[in-house]
This record gives C-alpha cells, structure tokens and sequence, in this order.
C-alpha cells in the first residue's frame, strides 16, 4: 500500500493568521497545551515542532497531549483544559451555531487523509449496502469523509448503511479487525495495521476530491485576545519554521521515533 499513493502532502499550509487584541493577562496558567486528535502521521509536523525544539525558541513551554477525535477535543477546549488544537473545520463551525467561540487560525492539511479499508469480503462501494461502518466519533473528521464517500458512490447513512462510533483510530481499526464493523476509514499507521490483520483497501480518499481541513490549528476567541503573543508564535513562527524541517535532516529522526510509538499503540489495541 503507498502512502496515499505517495501524494499525501502537508498541504500549503493556509497559515491564516488572525489580527489578534491585546490584553495583557494570561488566561491558561502553565505550559501551553497543544491537542492532537488522532493516532497518525498527519500530525508529524506537531511532533517535529516538539522534538526539534522550536516551540521553546519562540519562548513558548508547549506541551502535547492525545484525545481521540475532534469533538471530544472541542470538549476538551471548552473547557479550557487545551489551547491549541487540530480540532477540525466541521467542528468550529458547529461550535459557532451553537454560540461557541472556536476559531481556525490556520491549518496542516485540507484534504481526507483517509483509505476505506474493508473486510476481505467487500471489494466495492455498493458491497458495503447494510453494513456497519465504523468512525472515530459522530461529527469528526472519519465520519465527514466517510459520508462524503458514500454520497459519492449513491448510498446514504442511516438508510443504506450504518455509521457507528469507535472511539480513536486504533480502537476503530480493532473493531474492523474483530468484525464487529465492516469498514472504517483509517489513517496510517492504523490502516497499514488493519491491512496486516487481512483487511483491505477499497478507496484512497485522498483521491476522491473530498476536499475537507481535517487538521485544522483551532484555538478560542478569548484565548487570541488574552494571549496574543503566544497565539502569534505558534501560528506566524513556530508553525512555519516547523514546516519548513519537514525536508530538513530533523525529519527522519523524528518521523519514524514517532511512527514507532503510534504503531506501538495501535498494535496494542489492534491486536
């Protein structure tokens, strides 16, 4: 399996930064937390930012933390337990509907990182006709795509198929792996696990023309106007320099130091 056909790209990254208000006071006391919503490779250049050391050369003491799926983050954002984020751009805008005050302030990637991986029986879309397809949670990114895919291919949720949720990437490539589902789009490493467990790969979603900001950098109204200068370092400065390691010696190390704790944890809960 090529890795979204050797076409997975840190997009342009849409480093939109926002003209920010000042106010002197800090309103997250301590290190800077910065949440990731999902077990993949998407997420390298956050890591890269850690290891590499460039969120403390723009002074900031940032600290990364996993919680499965953007709605549960958004949860987690509300209550000001996370700063910074990649809750995705579906949850920002449900947030605004419902009075909420999350915001894009850039992003890492615009498109469904996802591959449909099915059981060995299903070789196509119209295979999977009353069947269970897993995703992460209601509302995230899996499920977006997900959707997407099958309004493509004429079939429907709730009528033709059912979408239930799993929890993070690696317990939704456990339960493709069990059975208990028939589908699930996963993201590597979990989908390179569920491919080893005998599944297969019946969609690159990459290649679809789903075009979506599953990765987004979400950050609140209050935390851009009560701590501006951090706002502007993660977004204007750190995020970009840590971009550009991407093609930088500093990307192997860190790519495959990682890749090897999120395989550790999918295999665990794969198995």
């Amino acid at each position: 399996m090529t890795f979204l056909n050797g076409r997975f790209l840190p997009v342009k990254a849409i480093l939109i930064c926002v003209v920010l208000l000042t106010v002197p006071q800090k309103l997250y006391a301590g290190p800077l937390v910065v949440g990731y919503s999902s077990v993949t490779s998407v997420f390298l250049p956050f890591w890269i930012g850690h290891e590499a050391g460039f969120y403390k050369k723009e002074g900031l003491d940032a600290q990364l933390i996993y919680i499965a799926s953007s709605t549960t983050m958004a949860q987690a954002m509300f209550a000001r337990e996370v700063a910074i984020s990649t809750v995705n751009s579906g949850s920002v805008v449900s947030s605004g509907l419902q009075g909420g005050d999350l915001v894009l302030i850039g992003a890492v990637i615009n498109t469904a990182a996802f591959y449909v991986m099915a059981r060995p029986e299903i070789s196509r879309a119209q295979d999977l006709k009353g069947k269970k397809i897993g995703v992460t949670r209601l509302g995230s990114s899996s499920d977006f795509a997900i959707r997407e895919y099958l309004k493509k291919n004429q079939l429907q949720a709730g009528r033709d198929v059912n979408i239930i949720q799993a929890g993070g990437m690696p317990e939704l490539a456990a339960a493709l792996n069990s059975g208990s589902i028939s589908a699930a789009p996963l993201s590597a490493p979990s989908s390179y696990v569920a491919e080893q467990k005998g599944n297969r790969v019946i969609a690159n979603l990459a290649r679809e023309g789903i075009y979506f900001v599953i990765a987004g950098l979400t950050t609140t109204r209050r935390f851009l106007r009560e701590q501006r200068s951090d706002a502007k370092a993660f977004c204007a400065r750190s995020v970009g320099r840590r971009i550009l390691c991407l093609s930088s010696e500093t990307r192997p190390k860190v790519f495959y130091a990682n890749m090897r704790r999120s395989m550790t944890l999918a295999c665990s809960r794969a198995a």
